[in-house]
């Protein structure tokens, strides 16, 4: 038992919720016979008391770094001060609904409470396990680790200006009362956001019109101007209803509601409530066994999500089966009160807070899935159905119904995966956009997708958006206005990156491994050491380039280290052995980091392998970085092809630190040349 569990505060203050209101100022005289001696002459000096306090700073709040301890938080209230007496109450409750629920609450004497405010909120931080909202009959504190409350504007009765009670999220997700909340979402964004409203978008190809939520039929349109929806979804490995060539007429006449998974079901019923006809979902809407339907309509995803009035997402299931809507209980609160200053007694209550970890950290499946991450993007609005609520996602803000303080570092992967991110690109300059575009591939090389094959195609939306708003050439998942950026990726192979089982992607694409790439930051700083002279892309049969590719080169024209100082590849040894270079005085001075593209033992010395198995390499010098007296190098190790002169695939990536006293100059690299790389 903790000593704030056992905390209980002074009669004289009443924070049991029980105590009757003191009277108006005039009455006090009386009063003070009424109510027991002296208590109104101590809760006006326990607030004379907190205007004074270092510890709790009345209404500035400590902005002390690593706060209070609570020992010291209670011997501030024990000796009468309002705010801290306050503040004990609410630790104290929070400890107390702890006991009785699931929610852990281990804050001893050496712990700490920490407040600031920002941005117009106060913060009090709580170490190392509350997670709790506090909130009077007119606001609320949230504490998620955190109590967050606004401040009030001015006149309001209360010392500690607590704000509106923002609502509680609907208990069920698939109830009428969850439809009014997204309508008023809807209606919110429709009247307040430029952003986000429709571009009056004709309806795709095919979509699903509702009659009602049992009479459902495939309805392939006439270019109409009409409102619609799309759902996003996890398709898992089970089997679901598809549209194909043999079931294309029949789900033109009816499409068997009953037969549909749950996911399916339930985005039909919440559609059809909100007042839309016509829902676009990917596995009825697509002819599924037609490669050039595929081709066509994958090509037009970009199209599809953004003309939406918004989109769907099954966010908590991992197969269709699973359905949209969840269902919990709700949470349980604990209230006291406590004497205002002028006499009035004060409610203050306590409930357990809605936990956004899997939210923020990407654990919900469907922010696990490649696919799912251009439908977040390209989408004007997302409305996403998870375990315990429902989030709101437009391209100007990002909420959830218990209205946590949403910024860049709560929302999932920095507002990645959220409309809001896309639109960030659209107003950034030319180096943002590199750091920006870089994101979405890190993200996206993170997700996992069923098909190998569907690398490209399943962001082809997001780069033939990104190609309107660039203005640059898309090549296999670079751009040419940043190719001498975008070529310098690397994999760490923490999440243990592979090579695809057949070919997609050339060596010099991040595409050409299976597994999280990422960039260096410095790098859309350094100054270019290489140029691009050439490119060849030949996109599969059908295709535009976006999609799938049959082969693909680039022409690079840059120097390479000098081969007396040149490593040598040795694929079958460790991953440090893999890539040897010789002991030279330049080394000496200049350490380096080499990742290579895919671990040594991914490559089996009897495969049929078109790269050299043990020869030397050729070190590229692709950028360098000025950092104080120091200079970084990106540079790729490329291994020459057995087959082609002068041609060579990419194997791995390298940085190169020059010590202090050595410039530029002191790399020792060979004349220009040119290297085709496939």
């Amino acid at each position: 038992m903790t000593e704030i569990l056992r905390w209980t505060p002074p009669s004289w203050w009443g924070g049991d919720g029980n105590t009757k209101p003191l009277p108006a100022k005039g009455m006090r005289i009386f009063a003070s016979r009424q109510f027991g001696g002296d208590r109104v002459k101590r809760v006006s000096s326990a607030y004379a008391k907190a205007k004074k306090c270092k510890v709790c700073n009345y209404n500035e709040w400590p902005t002390i770094a690593g706060g209070v301890t609570v020992g010291v938080l209670i011997t501030s209230a024990d000796k009468g001060c309002a705010g801290c007496l306050i503040l004990c109450g609410i630790v104290h409750k929070c400890a107390l609904v702890s006991k009785s629920s699931s929610r852990p609450f281990e804050l001893g004497l050496d712990q700490r409470v920490s407040c600031r405010v920002e941005r117009s909120r106060l913060i009090l931080e709580c170490y190392p396990d509350a997670s709790w909202e506090v909130f009077d009959p007119q606001g609320k504190f949230l504490m998620a680790a955190v109590i967050h409350h606004e401040l009030m504007s001015p006149g309001r009765n209360n010392p500690w200006r607590l704000p509106r009670l923002s609502h509680e999220a609907v208990s069920d997700s698939g109830s009428d009362e969850a439809v009014q909340r997204v309508s008023s979402w809807l209606r919110e964004c429709n009247h307040s956001h430029e952003l986000c409203r429709g571009a009056n978008s004709s309806l795709p190809t095919r979509v699903v019109l509702i009659q009602d939520p049992e009479n459902i039929k495939l309805y392939e349109t006439r270019g109409e101007v009409k409102p619609y929806i799309c759902l996003s979804h996890c398709w898992g490995k089970g089997t679901i209803r598809k549209t194909t060539t043999a079931t294309l007429t029949e789900h033109k006449r009816r499409i068997p509601s009953e037969k549909l998974p749950q996911t399916f079901q339930d985005a039909i019923s919440f559609a059809y409530r909100l007042g839309f006809e016509y829902l676009w979902i990917d596995s009825l809407c697509i002819i599924q066994d037609s490669r050039e339907d595929w081709q066509r309509e994958g090509s037009r995803m970009a199209e599809i999500y953004s003309g939406a009035d918004f989109t769907i997402a099954a966010t908590d299931a991992n197969i269709p089966l699973q359905g949209c809507f969840r269902k919990h209980p709700e949470r349980p609160v604990s209230k006291s009160s406590y004497p205002d200053r002028n006499g009035s007694m004060l409610d203050v209550s306590v409930r357990s807070s809605i936990n956004h970890y899997a939210w923020k950290y990407g654990e919900y499946p469907l922010l696990r899935r490649g696919w799912t991450l251009q439908e977040c993007l390209l989408s004007r609005r997302v409305v996403h159905f998870t375990a315990e609520e429902m989030f709101w996602a437009c391209r100007t803000e990002n909420k959830c119904e218990c209205s946590f303080w949403w910024d860049s570092t709560t929302l999932p992967f920095k507002n990645l995966r959220s409309p809001k991110y896309l639109n960030t690109i659209r107003h950034s300059d030319p180096a943002e956009c590199i750091d920006l575009w870089q994101g979405i591939v890190t993200e996206y090389t993170s997700s996992s997708l069923t098909y190998e094959t569907d690398c490209f195609p399943a962001l082809q939306g997001v780069s033939k958006e990104l190609c309107r708003m660039k203005k640059s050439a898309y090549i296999a998942g670079l751009w040419e206005s940043s190719i001498m950026y975008d070529l310098l990726w690397y994999s760490d192979h923490k999440d243990k990156s592979s090579t695809p089982t057949a070919w997609r992607a050339p060596s010099w694409s991040w595409g050409s491994i299976v597994g999280r790439v990422v960039w260096a930051k410095w790098l859309s700083e350094a100054t270019p050491l290489s140029t691009c002279i050439g490119k060849e892309i030949v996109p599969a049969r059908g295709g535009d380039g976006y999609g799938e590719l049959l082969s693909a080169k680039i022409t690079l024209r840059g120097r390479c280290l000098l081969s007396n100082v040149e490593g040598t590849h040795q694929p079958f040894a460790s991953p440090e052995e893999a890539i040897k270079y010789p002991d030279h005085r330049a080394w000496r001075k200049c350490p380096r980091r080499i990742y290579l593209d895919h671990p040594p033992e991914s490559v089996h010395p009897d495969s049929n392998s078109p790269v050299t198995p043990i020869g030397q390499v050729k070190t590229l010098s692709m950028g360098v970085f000025q950092a104080g007296e120091r200079y970084l190098f990106a540079m790729l190790i490329l291994q020459k092809m057995n087959k082609a002169a002068g041609t060579y695939r990419r194997i791995g990536y390298m940085e190169l630190e020059t010590r202090k006293g050595l410039d530029i100059s002191s790399l020792p690299v060979g004349n220009e040349e040119t290297l085709h790389i496939v």
